[in-house]
C-alpha cells in the first residue's frame, strides 16, 4: 500500500475516529517528524500551516507550505485533493497561517485565505505511477506577507535537459538538510504542539531507489529527491502532517535558507521506520514555481499544459481559468480566455517521462538506516 502521507489521511487521526485508526494502521503511519525537536521561535518565518477552510472540520490541519512569493505559498499537490468525500474545496483553497510557532493559540503569525491555485497539470491522484512525481501546487494568499519568503535554487545551467539526463539537486549528495513540520503524533497521544525540525543528509538516486521504491524508479530523472538520518540507525524523518513542508538547508537567516525540496513521501514502512523521506526536487521545477507565480499574480497567460489553474468563485466553489490575466486574487469569476503560451523549457524538464504501471507485488522491506 503506498504511504503517500494525503491531507485526507490527517484529517481522520486528528478527529480520532474509528475510521481514521483503521486506515492510518492499514497505512502503518506512526508519528510526528520522527526523532525532531521543538524549532526555534520565529526562525522559519516562511513557514506555513495549512488548515481546511470550510465544511464541518473547518480549522483542521492538512498539510505545511512553503512562502516563495509575499502572496503565493509552495505546497505539495496532495495536500489539495481530498479522497475520502470531504469538501473538496477546503482542500483546494485552505487557510493559511504563516510563521505559526504553535499548531494552536498563538499571535505571532499571519493568517490568510487561498483565493486561486495552480496545480501542477501531470499531477495524478491515486495514480501511483504519476502521484509520486510532480507532487506540486501554489495558492494565491487573499493579501500580501510580510514574512520573507524562502530562497530558491539557482536554474539549471541549460534551460533544456536531455531525455535521461538527471536533475540535480540544489547541494551535493551527503548535503545536511532540515526537515519542518507538525506532523501528527501516535494514535490515541494527541496532537504536536510546537513546530518540529529535523536534521537529515541528502541521498543519491540509487538509495533512494533501493530503500524506497525500488518498484517505481521516480528517483533516476531527479524530479524526486530523499534525505534519511545521518545515523545507522536513525528512525528521523517526515510523518503524517509534514507533507508539503519544506526540506532545506539553513542559512544565517529565514531569508537565506535554501529550498532543496518539498516533502511528499515516506516508504511502505511509515515514518519512523528508518526509511528514507521523499520530496519533490525544487530544483528541477524552479521555472515551474516561478511561471506559477507570474499566472496567479496575472502577469502572464497560463499554460494548461503544465497548470491546472483554479480560482475560488463567489460561492466558494472551484472555477477553472483556461488563462490568468489579471490578479485571481480581485477576481470572482474565471477570467477571459487569451492564446495560451508556448510551454516554456523549464515545464518541459520537469514533464514526467511515460507512465508506467506499478508492479503488483509489494515493494520489498527497506534496508535499515
Amino acid at each position: 500500500m503506498r504511504c503517500v502521507l494525503t491531507a485526507a489521511l490527517l484529517l481522520l487521526v486528528s478527529l480520532g475516529s474509528a475510521q481514521g485508526r483503521r486506515r492510518l494502521d492499514q497505512d502503518r503511519v506512526q508519528a510526528s517528524i520522527a526523532g525532531g525537536r521543538a524549532a526555534p521561535a520565529n526562525r522559519y518565518r516562511w513557514n506555513a500551516l495549512l488548515r481546511q477552510s470550510t465544511g464541518g472540520f473547518a480549522g483542521t490541519s492538512i498539510c505545511g507550505g512553503v512562502l516563495v512569493h509575499p502572496q503565493v505559498v509552495l505546497t505539495a499537490a496532495t495536500c489539495t485533493h481530498s479522497n475520502l468525500g470531504l469538501d473538496e474545496n477546503a482542500f483546494l483553497f485552505p487557510d493559511v497561517d504563516i510563521n505559526r510557532v504553535l499548531r494552536e493559540g498563538g499571535s505571532t503569525h499571519e493568517s490568510r485565505s487561498t483565493v486561486a491555485l495552480a496545480r501542477h497539470a501531470a499531477w495524478k491522484p491515486g495514480e501511483a505511477n504519476v502521484s509520486l512525481v510532480n507532487d506540486l501546487a501554489l495558492l494565491l494568499l487573499d493579501k500580501p506577507s510580510a514574512q520573507p519568503p524562502i530562497r530558491l535554487p539557482e536554474l539549471q545551467p541549460s534551460p533544456t535537459v536531455p531525455v535521461g539526463s538527471p536533475l540535480a539537486a540544489a547541494v551535493p549528495v551527503g548535503t545536511a538538510l532540515t526537515a519542518i513540520g507538525f506532523g501528527q503524533y501516535p494514535l490515541g497521544v494527541g496532537q504536536v504542539k510546537y513546530l518540529q525540525q529535523v536534521e537529515l543528509a541528502l541521498l543519491n538516486a540509487t538509495q533512494c531507489n533501493d530503500r524506497l521504491l525500488g518498484e517505481f524508479p521516480v528517483f533516476a530523472k531527479g524530479q524526486n529527491i530523499c534525505a534519511a538520518g545521518a545515523e545507522p540507525d536513525s528512525t528521523s524523518g517526515i510523518c503524517v502532517g509534514d507533507t508539503g513542508s519544506a526540506l532545506f538547508v539553513p542559512g544565517k537567516t529565514a531569508a537565506e535558507d535554501l529550498l532543496v525540496g518539498i516533502s511528499s513521501f515516506t516508504g511502505y514502512g511509515g515514518c519512523g521506520s528508518g526509511e528514507p523521506s521523499a520530496a519533490v526536487n525544487a530544483a528541477a521545477y524552479v521555472r515551474w514555481i516561478q511561471r506559477g507565480v507570474q499566472i496567479l499574480l496575472g502577469e502572464g497567460p497560463n499554460n494548461p499544459q503544465y497548470f491546472t489553474v483554479l480560482q475560488k468563485g463567489a460561492d466558494g466553489t472551484a472555477q477553472p481559468v483556461a488563462n490568468a490575466t489579471q490578479p485571481a486574487a480581485a477576481a470572482t469569476q474565471p477570467a477571459a480566455a487569451q492564446p495560451a503560451a508556448a510551454a516554456n523549457s523549464a515545464a518541459a524538464a520537469a514533464k514526467p517521462a511515460a507512465a508506467r504501471r506499478p508492479a503488483a507485488k509489494a515493494a520489498r522491506p527497506a534496508a535499515k538506516a
